[in-house]
């Protein structure tokens, strides 16, 4: 039926921390048949964190959505967003990333004590999207084991 299982295995470190795409060969014999790409992501396996949220680091935003409003063709907009580690121990950003191109985050630190709250900056690029309602999820990878890749909803409109 031409369906095939492909088994494979990524070994990483740090740097590549979140979303990642390798590219596979598909062989039949010692020819190269097709390529395949591969989406993966890599979390902190939290080695040595405590599960309880009482006792390690826990990041926290206030909502769960956030609106840009309406944004222009063309318009660069930023908006800004507490993160909170509501827990016991220092909560280490190894990464934070969108699903979107036209957004970046901009972290100012990668460390954030307990009961500390740090501002990330989110920017949007208007030239980068298409006229409508505009939705992009943006994640931040940590070391909280209870919580370790934190997630935020961006959405507005884009006007031309």
């Amino acid at each position: 039926d031409g369906t095939r299982r492909i088994s494979y295995i990524i070994l990483t470190d740090r740097k590549v921390w979140g979303t990642n795409t390798a590219k596979a060969l598909i062989l039949e014999g010692k020819e190269v048949r097709d390529t395949l790409n591969v989406n993966y992501f890599v979390i902190d396996d939290c080695a040595g964190a405590p599960e309880n949220p009482n006792e390690g680091p826990y990041p926290y935003f206030s909502e769960e959505r956030k609106s840009l409003g309406t944004i222009r063709k063309g318009q660069v907009k930023k908006i800004e967003v507490p993160l909170k580690n509501i827990g016991y121990q220092t909560l280490l950003i190894h990464k934070a990333e969108s699903d979107s191109p036209a957004v970046s985050i901009a972290v100012p630190e990668e460390e954030i004590e307990s009961k500390e709250t740090v501002t990330l900056t989110i920017t949007v690029d208007g030239a980068l999207l298409p006229a409508g309602e505009y939705q992009s999820q943006v994640n931040v990878i940590t070391n909280s084991k209870p919580v370790p890749v934190a997630g935020l909803r961006i959405y507005g409109t884009v006007t031309d």
